[in-house]
């Protein structure tokens, strides 16, 4: 920049003496020539700064291109993360018949493995002490460790033993820290001495409402075609609303 001035400079000292003086022809070409080199040369000058200044741009441009497109799609862009969202169970608890059943119960899923994600609900005579037993709720006991168990989950999960007649318990999935997924639903009732009886069936928590098919299986068999205590199990999912 301070050559580019001095030349301004000795352009405008030149042509001050082209006006006041009365020089001989040979003298103004000559001035006029340096003159003509001068600007030639600011010409060329500012032609090259020009073309540095694009290449920056230029190479700015790029590089600006080039994290965009590392970094994806904007964040506005993206899906909200999917949450899980309520599991209902409906039943019916029959008068007892010939037996006395206890009507202990475990609710809890597991995954695809079968292996115990979490517990949901346990009645309360299973949850102090029946559990010791090892014939109540076994598939139940097997897994959950329940003397182990953290005291805070234990009274979180546990409630009344479900009276004779319809009960209804609802488990928000997303309270309960279970992630989105395909789970299996088990729904085990002691009926009396080494019986239980289990219901199963696969639920996805995921966007869409699901009616559960449960299968009933009977461990070690059945006590008698006059002893069933538990009718119309219905497990329903129902997705979290989306905002």
């Amino acid at each position: 920049m301070r050559l580019m001035r001095s030349r301004l400079q000795n352009r405008t000292n030149q042509r001050a003496a082209l006006l006041g003086h009365s020089q001989s022809g040979c003298a103004v070409s000559q001035i006029l020539q340096s003159v003509g080199k001068d600007d030639d040369e600011i010409h060329k000058g500012t032609i090259m700064n020009h073309h540095w200044f694009v290449r920056i741009v230029g190479g700015i441009a790029i590089l600006f291109a080039s994290c965009l497109a590392h970094r994806g799609p904007l964040a506005s862009t993206l899906a909200p993360a999917a949450i899980p969202g309520q599991l209902v169970v409906t039943f019916l608890f029959m008068p007892p018949s010939g037996i006395e059943p206890t009507y202990h119960s475990a609710m809890w899923l597991e995954d695809k493995d079968g292996k115990l994600v979490r517990t949901l609900y346990v009645s309360q005579e299973l949850s102090n002490n029946e559990y010791k037993q090892g014939y109540a709720c076994p598939d139940w006991t097997k897994q959950a460790s329940w003397a182990k168990a953290d005291k805070s989950m234990i009274d979180a999960v546990t409630g009344p033993t479900p009276n004779v007649g319809s009960a209804a318990m609802s488990f928000d999935l997303n309270q309960l820290g279970i992630a989105p997924g395909s789970y299996r639903f088990c729904f085990q009732v002691h009926i009396v001495d080494k019986y239980n009886v289990l219901f199963r069936g696969t639920v996805d928590a995921g966007q869409t409402a699901q009616e559960v098919k449960t299968e009933e299986l009977f461990s070690p068999d059945k006590p008698g075609a006059s002893h069933e205590i538990v009718k119309d199990v219905f497990v329903q999912y129902l997705p979290a609303a989306v905002k």
